[in-house]
């Protein structure tokens, strides 16, 4: 319990910390738009600047190798602990894996692997970002996913976090893991409509949603909840200020109260589910 505790106090103060170096980082230009919210909140930089992970690339179920930015506990303090992260509409960029890096500076227990959804493809524009998402094909998606939950291994206990798109594919990617999947974490991402994929969804879901998010409409979520509440599944579902970024410092849409409280919300979520 002291261990939880002070990992959720450490989350909440590296988030607090980095909030002023986020305003000057790529991107964070943008003209506000819906299209503007797709991204993780950027440039989250740890504390520790040494701390860094490798790419690799693991098979997919279709032939062609996928890639992820991994990041393992030392040879001395294995783990089959795993933390998926998924990244915004960007693709896998530097803010990405920093936001990877944070993360696994905090769970000092855990390995971090945050998977590249566009096979290395990356946006540093809106239009650029809107084709990647656009063209993204749902079964090259799958297999990656797939490929990564045979790459961890039977025996891995998998959580997942991510935001927008990000967010979609962590839910898909906690179904898709059935019993090995521990905790769930999604920020504005869309959620599914099918009762027949969340029959294999066993990991409770934390499900973070902005009160005026255009893209993420009040009946998408009320939908979402009553169909999760009719295939009885666990969820905490929270609203916040703000619109479909409000988590993402370096767009207009930012809501710094906001985004303070659903960090310490969902980390703490993840520190009591994680390890259960």
């Amino acid at each position: 319990m002291l261990k939880k505790l002070l990992i959720i106090l450490a989350l909440a103060t590296v988030f607090t910390a980095c909030q002023g170096e986020a305003n000057s980082t790529e991107g964070g230009d943008n003209p506000p738009s819906t299209e503007d919210a797709q991204d993780a909140p950027e440039a989250l930089e740890v504390s520790n600047t040494s701390i860094s992970g490798e790419m690799i690339e693991f098979p997919t179920s279709d032939g062609t190798p996928a890639k992820a930015y991994l990041l393992m506990q030392p040879d001395n303090t294995p783990t089959n602990d795993y933390l998926f992260v998924f990244h915004g509409w960007k693709g896998l960029n530097d803010y990405a894996k920093q936001e990877a890096e944070r993360l696994y500076q905090v769970f000092d227990s855990v390995n971090v692997i945050a998977i590249d959804l566009y096979d290395g493809e990356k946006a540093n524009n809106q239009l650029k970002a809107r084709n990647l998402i656009t063209s993204a094909d749902k079964d090259r998606l799958n297999a990656v996913i797939r490929g990564a939950i045979d790459k961890v291994g039977p025996d891995a206990n998998i959580s997942t976090i991510g935001w927008s798109f990000g967010g979609e594919w962590s839910l898909r990617t906690a179904i898709m893991a059935g019993s090995q999947a521990k905790a769930c974490v999604v920020y504005y991402g869309r959620p599914v409509n099918d009762a027949s994929l969340l029959a294999s969804l066993e990991a409770p879901v934390f499900y973070a949603y902005a009160r005026n998010d255009k893209l993420i409409k009040p009946n998408m979520i009320k939908n979402f909840k009553l169909l999760m509440q009719s295939s009885n599944k666990q969820m905490q579902l929270i609203s916040y200020n703000g619109g479909h970024s409000f988590a993402n410092s370096s767009t207009k849409n930012y809501e710094e109260s906001s985004a303070q409280k659903a960090n310490e919300a969902s980390m703490e979520f993840l520190v009591e589910n994680m390890w259960r």
